[in-house]
């Protein structure tokens, strides 16, 4: 075990092998020890998060003339003196 996380236990393995055989062994490891984990029972959990918004407390007005999406600003800003 290399790690442990909230949500994962992180496993390291090591492997010696040739350099042109490489991939191919990469590829049939990750599939025997998927397969292994599904025979085992073992499920892979996959990070969620759940996001709570308040309710709106008012309507923006938008500005008939402006650009869809875009809120009216005040004179000040439109003219560019506004902080």
């Amino acid at each position: 075990m290399s790690n442990l996380n909230n949500s994962s236990v992180d496993l390291t393995l090591w492997l010696w092998t040739k350099v042109e055989d490489y991939w191919t062994v990469w590829e049939h490891i990750r599939e025997d020890i998927y397969i292994a984990f599904n025979n085992a029972g073992v499920e892979i959990p996959f990070p969620q998060i759940t996001v709570h918004t308040p309710p709106p407390t008012g309507h923006a007005h938008m500005d008939p003339r402006a650009p869809e999406g875009h809120l009216p600003v005040s004179e000040t800003e439109k003219l560019g003196t506004g902080d």
